[in-house]
């Protein structure tokens, strides 16, 4: 009996499992034979609808805020009817704060054509603003005879931006480098977009000539917020034509839909290893000529510059490996030494050295074979040694002038690099002797600072036995236009000059301007510090200053002023027609006379951002979704500051990567649309552009320079697991769920039957007043008892011995007459 039960009670459980799991794969199978952007109530309707924007143009993408684009017009036309209701529908009314249905009118069709065209009728409809998330709207087109029909158009919110610690520079393998990103609203291209749910980042790159991902896992969790920034370094398999492609995307969902996916891209170039060029001079640092002659006894700077070269592009790499050697053009030789022979390049891609330029080891112009060198190897070893080899060598010759084994040395400097009218230059020098045996006395006797043209600035004599000493120029109003200051000291011995020099700037004032904010909105006012750098002669300066704006068709003075040196004064942005741009000219007199400017540009903070988002929820427990199958975009398009909204929007759908493509008009700032995913898309992201264009959405208010456009990364599985499939999308209640509740509920209904069975009657309490039970009667029992004719004359005194049948009944007694 139990096994049948159990069979049968398995059998039904399991058939309606099955069927509850069919029904669904059903249902969603139907949902991708569904059109791209428009679905008939009837199969004969007859309504034909084109969607446009307020030029004209076909589209089912509108931008917010943009004149002509950011307006829906349409026209229709149905031969089997005389009017037809027209609605524009926003699917997230409550959530976006407007009607529902957003627009209607009733167009009466022209009798002859059968149309109508609401441009020629003055009849279009403008999204509104003030709308937080992108998503799709629905136009719908009804009529009695004909039916219904529905189309969709999307709207976008914002965009992601990315910046790169490397800028457009090369880097190599190994080195760090940072990925700065920022959500911001379509609508100014500034503003923070705050309404994102998750943020990731995936990143692949070729190294040893085969395709990677930069993340294990294909993609990187961001820590969530409308800006941040992460670190990661080139991998050590990059070589030397590498491109590291970075693309961050926003997801931002509302009430458990996606309701828009942002995404952009940032590369990082690896290049080569690289050697600028290298130089030999007197002149103390790394200066970028050579310095071919040398005296002998000269201290030498030494110096390398290298880097990353990309495609031609060089750029500065820190903490190149840098060895340098010595060659007298027959062997390795040592010379005095000041710095290291083992070095590191700085940021700026530069490793220098120092040494004494003396024969010997050196040999001069008069000794075989006549010149000099010295030998740079630079290395990177971040680099995978499969990949590039990054060892280079570079060698850079001079000549010592044969005139003695020994020379006297003239070492002189400034104490500032720059210097301004006013101030007090400083010159300190020193004479020695690379070899005072040889040389003799060495006595300085002259000094020259020099500007441009050899125009001499200031002189003297210097005399006695001071081996050190100092010399200074005030630096007087004639002086500050020479530019470039050379100090010369010359000293001698009985036969040879030798002579030092050293070089510093003198520059003019500087008048500097610095806003609280280069961006103001309506009605506010910004601050500028403004100060003249110069010295004491522009310490009692006085600014003038004078702002312009800019608006659409005119320009003109809006304010001006004067303040004191090193202090403040405010701009103020009108709150009803800020211009689009503020220009503050300014200029620094002294004495009445002018002597710095400058100038600073401010801009209105407005704009759009564009969203691009999934309405539909995925079927699948992993969010995904699969080829050919159709579903809901939705779009929204958001102003910021005082941007004017446009009347009709023109909107254009891209599949990256596929011949995809769908246009649609709207007045609607945000709105929705269907779209099928192609049927040969393959796992992975697929990467949707929505662009759009009006009359107020251009280059110079959307963050993206090619026009305001949003991306979506859908998440593509062409082969999800029926076990993933959920009861209900979104529901978190999958197939797997089910089946194993099933089982659970089997396995409890079997070991409940199994434990009934097993149970046995309750066997009798022990005592030693009780007798065993009686064997059961061999003859089969009488088909009815009788009651006796009389009692018996007493009752038994015991019982029967066990194992015996009962005795039978007394004879009862004869009864007397």
């Amino acid at each position: 009996m139990f096994p049948r039960t159990l069979a049968l009670g398995l059998a039904v459980l399991l058939t309606v499992s099955a069927l509850v799991v069919v029904a669904p794969l059903d249902s969603h199978g139907s949902d991708r034979t569904a059109p791209l952007v428009a679905a008939s109530s009837s199969p004969s309707a007859a309504i034909v609808p084109t969607i446009y924007n307020a030029y004209g143009a076909p589209t089912h993408t509108f931008d917010i805020g943009r004149y002509a684009y950011d307006t829906l017009t349409f026209s229709v036309f149905d031969p089997l009817d005389h009017d037809v209701n027209v609605t524009i529908t926003d699917p997230n009314a409550t959530r976006d704060g407007v009607a529902s249905p957003a627009f209607s009118y009733e167009a009466a069709l022209n009798a002859t054509t059968h149309s109508f065209d609401s441009a020629v009728a003055g009849i279009s409809y403008t999204f509104p603003t003030a709308l937080h998330y992108g998503g799709g709207w629905f136009v719908n087109f009804s009529a009695p005879n004909a039916g219904i029909v529905t189309v969709n158009i999307t709207l976008r919110a914002y965009s992601v931006g990315l910046l790169s610690s490397l800028g457009s520079s090369a880097t190599l393998p190994g080195e760090p480098f940072t990925i700065s990103w920022f959500l911001l609203l379509l609508s100014n291209g500034y503003s923070p977009y705050t309404y994102a749910t998750n943020v990731w980042i995936t990143g692949w790159y070729t190294g040893d000539g085969t395709f990677q991902n930069y993340f294990p896992a294909g993609r990187l969790p961001l820590t969530l917020g409308s800006s941040g920034q992460w670190s990661g370094s080139v991998p050590s398999n990059a070589t030397s034509d590498t491109v590291i492609v970075f693309e961050v995307y926003a997801i931002t969902n509302s009430s458990g839909q996606l309701a828009e996916n942002e995404s952009s891209t940032i590369d990082v170039y690896v290049g080569a290893l690289t050697i600028d060029y290298t130089t030999v001079a007197v002149t103390p640092g790394c200066p970028d000529t050579h310095q071919f002659s040398i005296t002998p006894g000269s201290p030498v700077s030494a110096c390398l510059v290298g880097g990353a070269d990309y495609l031609g592009d060089y750029s500065p790499i820190a903490g190149i490996s840098v060895a340098v050697s010595f060659w007298n053009g027959t062997a390795h030789v040592t010379p005095p030494l000041s710095g290291s022979v083992s070095l590191t390049t700085n940021a700026t891609g530069v490793a220098a050295t120092s040494f004494t330029a003396s024969s010997p080891p050196f040999v001069t112009t008069t000794q075989y074979p006549y010149r000099d060198a010295v030998n740079f190897t630079a290395s990177w070893t971040g680099g995978d040694a499969t990949g590039d080899h990054y060892t280079l060598w570079s060698n850079v010759t001079f000549q010592l002038a044969g005139l003695n084994t020994a020379s006297g040395v003239v070492t002189v400097s400034f104490d500032r690099p720059t210097y301004f009218e006013g101030a007090v230059a400083t010159v300190t020098w020193s004479v020695s002797s690379t070899n005072p045996t040889l040389t003799g006395a060495i006595t300085p006797t002259y000094w020259f600072i020099i500007g441009p043209d050899s125009r001499l600035l200031a002189q003297g004599t210097l005399s006695g036995t001071a081996q050190s000493g100092s010399f200074s120029l005030t630096i007087t109003s004639a002086d500050a236009s020479a530019g470039e200051l050379i100090a010369i000291v010359i000293a001698t011995n009985a036969t040879e000059a030798f002579d030092g020099y050293a070089v510093a700037y003198v520059v003019g004032p500087s008048l500097v301007l610095t806003p609280s904010s280069s961006y103001y909105s309506a009605g506010t006012s910004t601050s500028i510090a403004a100060s003249v750098w110069g010295g004491s002669s522009v310490t009692g300066a006085t600014i003038h200053w004078i702002a312009y704006g800019e608006w659409i068709d005119s320009d003109g003075e809006i304010a001006n002023g004067t303040v004191a040196n090193d202090s403040s004064f405010s701009v103020a942005a009108s709150g009803t027609s800020p211009p689009l741009e503020i220009e503050v000219d300014a200029w620094a007199t002294v004495d009445g006379a002018t002597v710095a400017s400058g100038n600073v540009l401010l801009v209105l903070d407005q704009g759009y951002e564009i969203l691009l988002g999934v309405a539909t929820p995925s079927s699948y427990s992993d969010g995904s979704y699969q080829p050919g199958q159709t579903i809901s975009l939705s779009y929204d398009i958001v102003p910021t500051g005082n941007a004017p909204l446009p009347g009709v929007l023109a909107l254009t759908l891209t599949a990256e990567g596929y011949p995809v493509s769908h246009s649609l008009q709207t007045t609607s700032a945000s709105g929705s649309f269907s779209f099928t995913i192609p049927s040969n898309a393959v796992g992975g992201s697929l990467i949707l552009i929505l662009s759009t264009t009006g009359t107020q959405l251009s280059s110079t208010t959307c963050f993206n320079s090619a026009g305001c456009a949003g991306e979506l990364a859908l998440p593509i599985n062409p082969h999800p697991s029926v076990l993933s499939y959920e009861i209900g999308a979104g529901s978190g209640l999958t197939v797997g769920w089910l089946i194993l509740l099933v089982l659970v509920v089997v396995v409890g209904l079997a070991l409940f039957l199994m434990l009934r069975r097993q149970r046995g009657p309750p066997a009798p309490a022990s005592g030693s007043g009780m007798n065993p039970p009686a064997p059961a009667p061999t003859t089969p029992p009488p088909s009815e008892w009788k009651q006796p004719e009389a009692p018996p004359a007493e009752e038994p005194t015991s019982p029967p011995a066990a194992g015996e049948a009962p005795p039978p009944l007394p004879t009862p007694p004869e009864q007397s007459s």
